[in-house]
């Protein structure tokens, strides 16, 4: 693989590619991910949005409560694979 002047490896699209489908099967955060294999987050972060295809209407899945009872409040948590959580509440 080459090298820059600054002797930082020099990968194609399609490695990254590949390197995108290993994050993905490994279980690992980003950071674990790319500390494991000595890459810079920031050039994942960088080349996982040239590199993986947006997001389409396809992939939005829309959730509809059934008409029951209205609970007095209620909270719903989203664990996303890059680590972030997302918390709802009403």
């Amino acid at each position: 693989m080459p090298r820059s002047a600054n002797s930082r490896k020099r990968r194609t699209a399609k490695e990254w590619g590949r390197i995108l489908r290993q994050l993905r099967s490994s279980g690992l955060s980003r950071a674990e991910f790319c500390r494991r294999e000595g890459i810079p987050l920031s050039s994942f972060d960088r080349w996982r949005q040239r590199v993986e295809p947006e997001t389409t209407p396809d992939d939005f899945v829309e959730l509809a409560a059934a008409p029951t009872a209205r609970p007095e409040s209620w909270e719903l948590e989203v664990a996303l694979p890059n680590g972030v959580h997302l918390r709802f509440r009403g």
